[in-house]
């Protein structure tokens, strides 16, 4: 999806909980922090309300300035929610 502002970042967040049952549920298998930057390797689950199970992972890339995260990047196996959802994420989004 490229960069996404904090409002983008929630829009997503809110569509994706309105096809889940339950939260995301994250396994962090892997932290590596240096100068001004954690990486995070992740694994995410979650039951969705049709009993389909959404599994991915992820690496997220954190950036801090003054200790607060100025800058935030994931990435995750895009073909998963695109064969979860369909057009009906990228619908409720906007």
């Amino acid at each position: 999806m490229g960069t996404i502002d904090r409002a983008g970042f929630f829009a997503i967040s809110d569509a994706f909980q309105s096809f889940a049952k339950e939260p995301v549920t994250m396994e962090i298998s892997a932290v590596t922090a240096e100068e001004d930057r954690v990486a995070i390797e992740a694994s995410g689950r979650a039951e969705l309300k049709d009993g389909r199970i959404y599994a991915n992972t992820y690496h997220f890339l954190f950036r801090l300035r003054d200790g607060k995260i100025f800058e935030a990047r994931e990435h995750n196996d895009s073909q998963v929610p695109a064969a979860l959802f369909g057009s009906a994420f990228k619908e409720s989004v906007g």
